[in-house]
């Protein structure tokens, strides 16, 4: 996804994906500002909390995020989040992310695996830019 507008400290952005469906929310998960370490092969954060698969974490399950902001404005992210997806009863969900001031939104067909849910590589579009 493309950022309208830079973000002038990714390590202060605020971070977070809303799952919904037809019934409501599944799942939400967000880092605080700070959460997001810079790496030092390139234009990478991350974040990581070895107790979020043990229901021991500090960000609503999140165990891993991988962002890269490129300078060309584009946004990629890898994110592994755990919780409750009971309610994820039917595989028409919508992925919403939050990137700074921007909300990009993703309604997608997920596919069943055994350990959960996993959503098509999205095609992201800021909410905004939508027609």
């Amino acid at each position: 996804m493309q950022l309208s507008a830079p973000v002038d400290d990714v390590t202060r952005a605020r971070v977070a994906w809303l799952i919904t469906n037809a019934s409501g929310v599944i799942y939400q998960a967000s880092l605080r500002p700070g959460d997001l370490t810079p790496r030092k092969d390139g234009p990478y954060y991350f974040f990581k909390d070895d107790g979020a698969h043990l229901g021991q974490g500090t960000r609503d399950g999140l165990g891993r995020v991988l962002i890269l902001v490129g300078g060309d404005g584009f946004v990629r992210y890898k994110v592994k989040g755990y919780g409750d997806m009971s309610a994820a009863t039917d595989p028409e969900m919508a992925l919403q992310f939050y990137f700074g001031d921007e909300v990009f939104v993703f309604p997608a067909t997920w596919r069943r695996v055994p350990s959960g849910w996993i959503a098509p590589p999205p095609p992201l579009v800021p909410a905004n830019q939508r027609h």
